[in-house]
């Protein structure tokens, strides 16, 4: 078990340069610890937020975590950790044993805080190792709530990062290549928004998932700032009397990573192979602002076999994350 004797503390942070000054640090950056994210959860759900540098005993900044809470009157807080903490580049980041410690030293200071408990989804692999210290600090695993996914590199140039999907890949974006299909970028256009959330909330009752809400996905399309874009790319064909919407696909950009969000076609896109065409359309944007890495979202067990096909083709770097973990303070459960 993961010694419990390192010695930490929190300092908030409440200024939003500050925390992109530290944010930048982080050499592995994630959605759900952005500024932007944290304040559209809380301003459209019930969630209030604060966030953290995380110093060692030398009073050196090694880190840094975004707190989702619920207060509840005269009981405690409810306390949610999403992809964090982060941790600064000036230490290991593929070190999981500081992760560890600090996810310790939070379970301290909940119960000095009065939490009554602490959902969190570590940055950290899935490992025996990684299970068991949690296991043995009182967390339990959440069932179902597998986080993997898969990173593609960006920095090598468009003919190389081409090659190196599967053959089968290229070659149905080489058929939507040829179809004459016009792809549309912006992110403030609010009538391609609405139409986008339609089909996606069509898309949501035909199969039966439930995906990010629309308060949400409302909330971070009015809420981009200069380190956080909502790009949404759209797929346009013509009919031969009008221009027909045969897909759209959303990505969040923030600092030098990209991450696909949704994915949605038409009966007429999926012939077309309008989901090749929108995904590499996000890929060549991504790489052309700089970004780094591109990653792909949800690619777990409970992914649809077609979904998890087609994003296992780009052969991304697979990443298979810890997971969901719950910790409990009181003498007992909700």
């Amino acid at each position: 078990m993961i010694n419990q004797d390192y010695r930490y503390s929190l300092h908030e942070v409440s200024n939003y340069e500050d925390w992109m000054i530290l944010y930048e640090k982080c050499t592995v950056k994630t959605l759900p610890q952005t500024w932007e994210y944290g304040s559209a959860k809380a301003k459209v759900e019930f969630w209030s937020i604060k966030r953290y540098k995380i110093n060692n005993i030398l009073n050196q900044t090694i880190g840094i975590v975004q707190l989702l809470y619920i207060n509840i009157p005269f009981i405690g807080k409810i306390v949610r950790i999403n992809r964090g903490p982060l941790l600064t580049n000036n230490i290991s980041n593929n070190d999981s044993t500081i992760t560890l410690s600090i996810i310790n030293f939070l379970s301290n200071e909940a119960k000095k805080n009065k939490w009554i408990m602490l959902q969190i989804a570590p940055l950290i692999n899935f490992s025996d190792f990684n299970y068991n210290n949690l296991l043995n600090s009182g967390f339990q695993n959440k069932d179902h709530c597998s986080a993997d996914t898969s990173i593609i590199n960006l920095i090598p140039n468009k003919e190389e990062l081409l090659m190196s999907f599967e053959g089968k890949w290229r070659n149905q974006l080489k058929k939507g290549l040829k179809s004459n299909i016009i792809v549309i970028n912006t992110n403030s256009d609010n009538i391609y928004f609405d139409k986008m959330l339609s089909l996606y909330n069509t898309q949501q009752k035909i199969n039966n998932f439930k995906g990010t809400s629309n308060k949400v996905l409302k909330a971070l399309f009015n809420n981009q700032t200069k380190n956080f874009r909502f790009n949404l790319f759209i797929a346009i064909v013509n009919n031969g009397t009008d221009d027909e919407i045969l897909g759209f696909l959303v990505t969040f950009q923030y600092t030098n990573f990209s991450e696909y969000i949704i994915g949605i076609s038409t009966e007429a896109g999926k012939k077309l192979q309008v989901n090749s065409v929108l995904l590499w359309e996000a890929l060549i944007f991504s790489k052309n602002c700089n970004n780094h890495y591109f990653d792909l979202g949800g690619l777990s067990e409970d992914t649809p076999s077609g979904i998890a096909n087609f994003k296992r083709g780009l052969n991304g770097e697979p990443l298979k994350l810890i997971g969901e973990w719950r910790k409990y303070f009181k003498f007992f459960n909700l």
